[in-house]
């Protein structure tokens, strides 16, 4: 029966710190890479926000002046300065942002926009105004 002795600790120091730089190494490619996604999103979902923001905006105005397919759909004015069109939202661009099941957290406005867009098409719309819609 032969005896076989443990391997002397001094001869696997390196490999152990090798490997254990190694780790580290990867833990912290896997932190930036989990901390520039999470800065991306949040940027995304800030500028979703805003623009949110500026639809309701727009369609509480629209509805406020009894507008109500302007609120339901939004509108286009012709901006002279700049010469181009300037897209002012409505309650469904609202909901079409924040539609996708990713999209989260959703903002308050969601479902007070979704109210609105209730309360106008079941008691708002008159025939002539869906006609003009379609």
């Amino acid at each position: 029966m032969t005896v076989t002795s443990a391997p002397p600790t001094e001869s696997l120091a390196p490999l152990q710190r090798e490997t254990g730089a190694r780790w580290s190494r990867f833990g912290l490619v896997i932190l930036v890479i989990g901390l520039v996604l999470g800065v991306t999103y949040g940027l995304a979902w800030w500028d979703a926000y805003r623009l949110s923001a500026s639809y309701m905006a727009d369609a509480d105005a629209s509805f406020a002046a009894g507008n109500y397919l302007d609120a339901l759909r939004g509108y286009e004015t012709f901006d002279a300065q700049t010469n181009r069109f300037v897209q002012h939202g409505g309650y469904t661009h609202v909901e079409h942002i924040w539609r996708h099941p990713w999209a989260w957290p959703r903002p308050s406005q969601l479902a007070i926009a979704a109210a609105r867009i209730d309360e106008i098409i079941d008691k708002r719309l008159t025939t002539a105004t869906a006609e003009q819609f379609v």
